[in-house]
C-alpha cells in the first residue's frame, strides 16, 4: 500500500534536484514571502484513488502537484518561464519514482500555465501529473 505521505517526499526530492531554484515553499509551511525575493510554492492536489479489485489491494492514487514560481514584477515574464521550464524537464512524462509499496510515474507532459500578477510577484504555475500503484 502506497502512503500519500511518501508519493509527497518523493516528488518534493525530485523537485528539489532543480539545480538553482530560489527557495521552496512547501504546503502548510510559514516562510517569509518578501516582495523583492524570488520563490517556489508548492502544493499537492489529490484525486480519490481508483481500486477496481474491490478488495483494497489495488490501489492507483492519482493526483498533481502544483508548483508556482514566484518573480519580481515588472522584470519580465522569461525568469519565472525559465525556471518553469527547469522544473518541467526534471518531471518527463513517463518517468517513474520508486517508493515503498510501488511507483510514481508521471503520466502526462507537465503542464506550465499563464503567468499572472499575484499582488507583489510574477506567478508562473506548473502542473506535474502523476498516477502511483
Amino acid at each position: 500500500m502506497i502512503r500519500e505521505s511518501d508519493i509527497s517526499d518523493a516528488l518534493e526530492a525530485r523537485l528539489e534536484e532543480v539545480a538553482d531554484l530560489p527557495t521552496i515553499i512547501w504546503e502548510n509551511e510559514d516562510a517569509d514571502t518578501d516582495p523583492k525575493k524570488e520563490y517556489i510554492v508548492v502544493e499537492a492536489v489529490r484525486l480519490p484513488p481508483q481500486d477496481s479489485t474491490l478488495n483494497g489491494d489495488g490501489a492507483i492514487h492519482r493526483g498533481y502537484m502544483q508548483v508556482a514560481v514566484l518573480t519580481g514584477l515588472g522584470k519580465l515574464a522569461r525568469r519565472g518561464e525559465r525556471l518553469a521550464d527547469s522544473i518541467k524537464a526534471q518531471f518527463s512524462m513517463g518517468l517513474k519514482l520508486d517508493v515503498d509499496g510501488g511507483k510514481i510515474t508521471i503520466n502526462r507532459p507537465p503542464f506550465i500555465g499563464n503567468g499572472y500578477k499575484d499582488r507583489t510577484h510574477w506567478r508562473v504555475p506548473i502542473q506535474v501529473h502523476y498516477e502511483a500503484s
